[in-house]
Formats: structure tokens, C-alpha cells, sequence
């Protein structure tokens, strides 16, 4: 299963995104959607699952709390917003540690809000942050996410987009 994972549109779809996101199976957004409108564009491209951000100016129907499980191509998937407050590197040991006690122990999890791109598996629990895929040029370069999942494989890319 190929998936198009993005966060923090911050109610924008940048350029390049519908090319990247061409042929997914499935798009993940992982929070700071913005506005409905980014939701209707994501869904001309696949099926689009998205949770709450922290900066969600409208209800926007369908969309999951913060944190959801859901499960796709044999995983169980935490999909969150802000999963992460510290800096990764600092705190993704213990982030590790603290899903592996969870029931059911997600095997991926997906979370936005840090700004920046997270591609790396902790002692058997894949966590994958996009990055930042909004239009403020003070931020971090825009990016965007493929998942590339089955039961036995796990294989993330961060790709980054023209601002």
C-alpha cells in the first residue's frame, strides 16, 4: 500500500503536492489542516484520513481526534498531531519505549506539529513525520511524506517540495 503522508498545511496545498501524491492508495494528514478546502483537494487525489492539529480554525466533518488509532495494510497506526513537544532526538527513546506498552502497540506512528521531517524506526516502532507543508516562508523548507507499507515492510521518504 502507498500512502501520501502530509501535516501542517496550515490551510494551503503547496505546488508539487498532487504530482508527488499521484497514484496513492491512501493520504494521511497528520494535523493542522487549516481549512476544508485542503481536505476536498487531498480527496480528488485518494481517500484522505486527517486528525486535529492544535490550530484548526473550523470543523471540519470527518475528521479524527487527536490521537487516533486506525490500522492499514496489516498495522496498527497511531496517527496524532503533537506526539512530540521536545526535541526528537532527545526524547524519541523514550517515545519509543512508551508505545511499545500501549494495547494495541501501534507499529507506525504518524504525527506532525514538529515543523521538520521524522523518517526513523526506534526499536521496532516507525515513527514518520512529513515535515511542514505550508506556505510561511520563516518555516523549515515545505516537505511531504511516502509510506510504502504492507504486513512485512515498513519503507519511509520525506520529499521535499518547491516553495
Amino acid at each position: 500500500m502507498k500512502i501520501g503522508v502530509i501535516a501542517d498545511t496550515h490551510g494551503v496545498v503547496l505546488s508539487g503536492v498532487k504530482e508527488i501524491f499521484h497514484g496513492v492508495d491512501q493520504i494521511i494528514h497528520a494535523g493542522d489542516v487549516g481549512a476544508k478546502c485542503v481536505i476536498q483537494e487531498l480527496q480528488g487525489i485518494a481517500p484522505v484520513i486527517a486528525v486535529s492539529g492544535n490550530h484548526e480554525p473550523e470543523q471540519i466533518e470527518g475528521i479524527l481526534p487527536d490521537p487516533s488509532m486506525i490500522a492499514l495494510a496489516g498495522h496498527n497506526i497511531l496517527l496524532t498531531h503533537r506526539f512530540v513537544f521536545a526535541e526528537w532526538n532527545v526524547f524519541k527513546e523514550t517515545a519509543a519505549r512508551f508505545i511499545r506498552m500501549a494495547d494495541p502497540m501501534p507499529r507506525i506512528v504518524i504525527f506532525g506539529h514538529l515543523h521538520y521531517s521524522v523518517n526513523e524506526d526506534v526499536h521496532g516502532v516507525y515513527f514518520f513525520n512529513p515535515g511542514y507543508a505550508g506556505a510561511d516562508p520563516y518555516e523549515p523548507d515545505p516537505s511531504v511524506g511516502l509510506l510504502e507499507i504492507n504486513r512485512d515492510m515498513i519503507r519511509g521518504e520525506i520529499i521535499p517540495l518547491k516553495s
